[in-house]
């Protein structure tokens, strides 16, 4: 059985979902989350989160881009 996706995770899985035909692509993280249900204010406290964290890195105030650290993690929780 496998364990529920935190918000971060879903937030994570959903960018490289995003990404995945060109990794070099930036997103607007307001969509992606809209695509999992965040308002505004908890997309930006993921983000802050993630980019610390090394997984996301911040290319304007609403693009973000998956870093190769944040692409290692997406492919562990999607093998579980």
């Amino acid at each position: 059985m496998t364990r529920a996706k935190t918000k971060d995770e879903k937030f994570m899985i959903a960018v490289y979902e995003a990404v995945k035909d060109d990794e070099s692509k930036v997103v607007d993280r307001y969509e992606i989350g809209t695509l999992i249900g965040l308002q505004a204010r908890g997309v930006n406290a993921t983000c802050v989160l993630l980019f610390q964290a090394n997984f996301l890195k911040k290319i304007s105030p609403s693009e973000v881009a998956l870093t190769e650290r944040g692409k290692r993690l997406v492919l562990d929780l999607l093998e579980e």
